[in-house]
């Protein structure tokens, strides 16, 4: 008797054992992210979602700056139903008054059935407000994705992934793209490891930037970087704008160069990068700094070459963020007509669409704003971080768009 009782923990074991090696071999690998470039969906067919029989998808794009959208573009397209994804419509809506821009929509338009425009014309001169915008074109049967024009980069999962969470989610309002560039996700990718040491290039030489003549991405084809100028890495530790400014001119701080940004070889140096200066504030360095702009979107640019997506995902239960009623920035959200129209009325209190959509759509409706993981996007820049055009960035990522995303069809203009 005594050595049956004992015999039984040990069948128990040497079940458990050989209900392991079976589950080894019968579930799924999971896929290497380290050698190979992912110019598709990380996402298996079969595990895709499928887009939800009788709703209309609309993006909505805040229009006035062709050089951004001329990328955008490209992302569009690619989503439409026509080519098999989500968007059953984009409506542009000019907020501009410049006739370059506007001309650039009429063709833009023009290259798309499923493409619609509306013109209101800049503030100043029409008086349009956002209030405005959105009664014009919302309808309470649809559900859109509102844009800014100078996202750059969009995953095929992102708008699937934001349209099924907002659907799937009664306690959902608002779902937000997991945006790189983001005043208050710089601190979060950082943390996550997905921000990687770059610092600018002191002295560019001729040829080396990618432009329209010369349009390459992989930050693999980067020389490492190297302290060329009088700035010490103990100055670096206090990375602001101005510090960075001096890397370029020995005489103190002057006009930014056109210049790319180069990586560093030891990856623990990312202390002396703009990046430690990052914080989670909608209002603070992730919004105001271009080299903490600059540092995330080249980052972003090797996580794609090195197929390191899943580095800004955050897993287990649920890839959602709560943003828990605090301002976020919305520069690609998806909500349905029905919930925006029903509290338009508070955006018109100081025509801020981003407070009210953040904060007070949440504890109006009772429900969450919350940010997708898995919904990759990438921001270019606020009007805070103008000298974030003195990168090679935006054809860095029309280069990356050509290579790998933009169907034949795609509509793009040269860069000026």
């Amino acid at each position: 008797m005594v050595s049956n009782q004992r015999g039984r923990p040990l069948y128990a074991v040497l079940f458990t054992v050989f209900a392991l090696i079976l589950l080894v071999y019968i579930t799924p690998s999971i896929p290497s992210y380290t050698k190979s470039i992912p110019y598709t969906s990380i996402v298996s067919k079969s595990h895709r979602l499928e887009k939800p029989k009788n709703l209309k998808i609309v993006a909505v794009v805040f229009y006035g700056r062709r050089d951004r959208v001329s990328i955008l573009d490209c992302y569009l397209k690619r989503n439409l139903v026509s080519s098999g994804g989500w968007l059953d419509e984009v409506h542009w809506a000019a907020r501009t008054d410049d006739q370059d821009d506007l001309e650039y929509l009429e063709d833009l338009v023009d290259s798309s059935p499923l493409y619609r425009k509306t013109y209101f014309g800049s503030e100043a001169t029409t008086g349009a407000k956002f209030k405005d915008i959105y009664n014009s074109i919302v309808k309470p049967e649809n559900l859109y994705i509102k844009m800014d024009d100078d996202v750059i980069y969009l995953d095929d999962e992102t708008i699937p992934q934001m349209v099924n969470s907002l659907i799937t989610r009664p306690d959902a309002v608002v779902v937000s793209a997991n945006m790189i560039n983001s005043p208050e996700f710089n601190w979060i990718h950082y943390h996550l490891g997905a921000v990687r040491p770059f610092l600018p290039e002191h002295t560019s030489k001729n040829g080396t930037l990618s432009s329209n003549n010369n349009l390459v991405w992989r930050v693999s084809e980067l020389p490492l970087w190297e302290n060329t100028s009088t700035i010490k890495s103990s100055d670096l530790d206090k990375s602001q704008d101005i510090v960075i400014k001096d890397l370029f001119t020995d005489s103190g701080p002057s006009e930014v160069p056109f210049h790319r940004w180069l990586p560093l070889k030891d990856a623990t140096d990312i202390s002396h990068t703009p990046i430690v200066r990052g914080s989670y504030d909608a209002f603070g360095t992730g919004w105001t700094s271009w080299p903490i702009a600059a540092q995330q979107m080249y980052s972003f640019l090797q996580n794609l070459e090195e197929g390191q997506k899943a580095r800004y995902f955050m897993n287990g239960m649920s890839s959602l963020w709560d943003q828990g009623g605090e301002r976020y920035s919305i520069n690609l959200i998806a909500f349905s007509g029905e919930d925006l129209l029903t509290h338009i009325e508070a955006i018109e209190q100081g025509n801020d669409d981003e407070l009210v959509i953040s904060e007070k759509f949440p504890k109006l409706s009772g429900r969450k704003f919350f940010i997708n993981t898995r919904a990759l996007a990438v921001h270019y820049a606020f009007g805070t971080q103008k000298e974030i055009e003195k990168t090679d960035l935006l054809p860095r990522y029309k280069a990356y768009a050509i290579e790998n995303m933009c169907p034949e069809q795609a509509f793009l203009e040269p860069l000026n």
